[in-house]
């Protein structure tokens, strides 16, 4: 219904609007980003969408579409690109990390000193980055696999930087103090130094780099603190967090097999970042899953008490249901990826469309929703977890029994 019309404008009601109406036009909000395109139906959820954001018209001129709301939006909150510089800086942090990291543990081998300062500097660095965009901070560290013809070694060194800057970044989104930030986060870099003894490397490699439930994994905590007690500047609670990064609430996690109060909360904080690498991370014969199962799957077992759901929340709050750079299938079918995820609304990132260039839709102001996390057709080592197995601690499992591989469901 035309409430209002004058010199090539059509003003009508959002009220007015019935389900099942069909677009002329692709319709964009006042920051230029689409809400609904051009030939779909419009749903009735959509309609009750546009009433909760408070717009009560929509403007039709002869070039464009535009919904006119109530909400101020500051142009802080318009999407742009990631600051360049940020993300040469945490990639230079990585790589000099990983560098610094394999000196260390050759010293450590040899009874040489290793002191903790270098590692500090780049934690400290890094921290700081996270502060300022805890998003892009995420989506850098995720990105940093080893190739798949790696050496072992070199496996073990990129995951151990990986999961002391993913403990970072979960510390800061917390705010946990600097020091205690540091310590954590010194504890997951040398968490799994006892892996580079020459005995239990050997037993890796003959294990298809899967010792998930053998005697050296099990007990690899203990002996990685001993390893590390000689390392200058080490703190006594760096290394009981070492100790404890297995442990789980419920007292079913290793080498103690503690709960509850003691377990440190720092090692809480561990304990999730490390899980979410063994779901995410393809490692020998095992598969990862998809971070957004990931992400359901730490979810849950936290509301079951096997997890610390403060510490959950923190994470899924700095990263989203839907990490940056995860692709994912739209309601209106669409496949597209993510850009930048909020902390106020984790399931609704904003999102470039694939196969339409500069095409950004943010879903907080869109009638679109994700129906699902993709996967790229050419990743034979990434897949759905089985619904079935939501309920089960997979992380525990030494095989990949847990998880689906969809057909084709990511463009390339």
């Amino acid at each position: 219904m035309i409430s209002e019309s004058s010199h090539k404008r059509w003003k009508i009601a959002i009220a007015s609007l019935k389900a099942g109406e069909k677009l002329s036009y692709d319709l964009y909000d006042d920051l230029g980003e689409l809400l609904i395109a051009a030939g779909e139906k419009l749903t009735q959820a959509a309609i009750n969408h546009l009433d909760h954001r408070k717009i009560r018209w929509l403007i039709i001129d002869e070039d464009d579409t535009v919904l006119q709301s109530n909400e101020q939006t500051s142009p802080s909150e318009k999407l742009g690109q990631y600051d360049r510089k940020t993300v040469e800086v945490l990639d230079m942090c990585f790589e000099d990390t990983v560098v610094a990291l394999s000196e260390a543990v050759s010293r450590l081998l040899t009874n040489q000193e290793v002191c903790t300062e270098t590692f500090e500097q780049s934690i400290r660095a890094f921290a700081k980055e996270a502060t300022s965009d805890i998003a892009v901070v995420l989506a850098s560290t995720m990105s940093k696999h080893a190739s798949p013809d790696a050496e072992l070694s070199n496996i073990l060194l990129r995951r151990a930087v990986k999961f002391s800057l993913l403990t970072t970044t979960i510390c800061v989104a917390m705010g946990r103090s600097p020091n205690d930030t540091t310590t954590a986060a010194l504890a997951a870099l040398f968490h799994d130094s006892a892996f580079f003894l020459p005995e239990i490397q050997s037993e890796v490699i003959r294990a298809d780099n899967n010792l998930s439930g053998s005697v050296s994994y099990l007990q690899h905590p203990i002996r990685s603190s001993r390893l590390s007690a000689s390392i200058s500047g080490i703190s006594s609670l760096a290394l009981l967090l070492i100790t404890q990064v297995h442990e789980e609430l419920d007292g079913k996690g290793f080498p103690l097999g503690i709960a509850q109060a003691r377990i440190h909360p720092l090692a809480r904080i561990l304990s999730v970042a490390d899980i979410y690498l063994q779901l995410t991370e393809p490692v020998g014969s095992r598969n990862g899953i998809v971070p957004a199962d990931a992400m359901n799957c730490l979810l849950y077992h936290a509301s079951q008490g096997t997890l610390c759901m403060k510490v959950v929340r923190a994470f899924v709050g700095a990263t989203a249901i839907y990490p940056v750079g995860s692709e994912v299938l739209l309601e209106n079918d669409s496949h597209a990826v993510v850009l930048r995820s909020w902390a106020a609304d984790v399931t609704r990132p904003a999102v470039a469309i694939k196969g339409e260039p500069n095409k950004i839709l943010d879903l907080r102001r869109s009638c679109i929703g994700i129906v699902a996390p993709l996967i790229n057709s050419s990743d034979s080592k990434t897949g759905r977890l089985r619904a079935s197995m939501l309920k089960e601690p997979v992380w525990r499992y030494d095989n990949s029994s847990y998880i689906v591989f969809p057909k084709s469901t990511a463009k390339s």
